[in-house]
């Protein structure tokens, strides 16, 4: 078993998932009228969602447009 688990500091928050079943990473960036949707989203073999993490403030948008610079806005694994 290949699990990948992240954590805050204080340990208050933890999330954890089985990379076997992740076959695709995708970046989607979404306007809304009360501010812009920032989904980082883990697919399955046929392209199901098995999780999306939603960046939740603004102040995170530079990370995020960082990692699509890098690695595109799919990721296929």
């Amino acid at each position: 078993m290949n699990v990948l688990t992240l954590a805050s500091e204080d340990q208050s928050f933890e999330y954890h998932v089985e990379l076997s079943e992740v076959s695709k990473i995708v970046f989607i960036e979404r306007e809304t009228p009360a501010k812009t949707l920032r989904v980082i989203r883990l697919l399955n073999e046929v392209g199901n969602p098995i999780s999306s993490l939603i960046l939740a403030s603004d102040d995170d948008s530079d990370h995020y447009h960082e990692l699509i610079e890098k690695f595109g806005s799919e990721i296929q694994l």
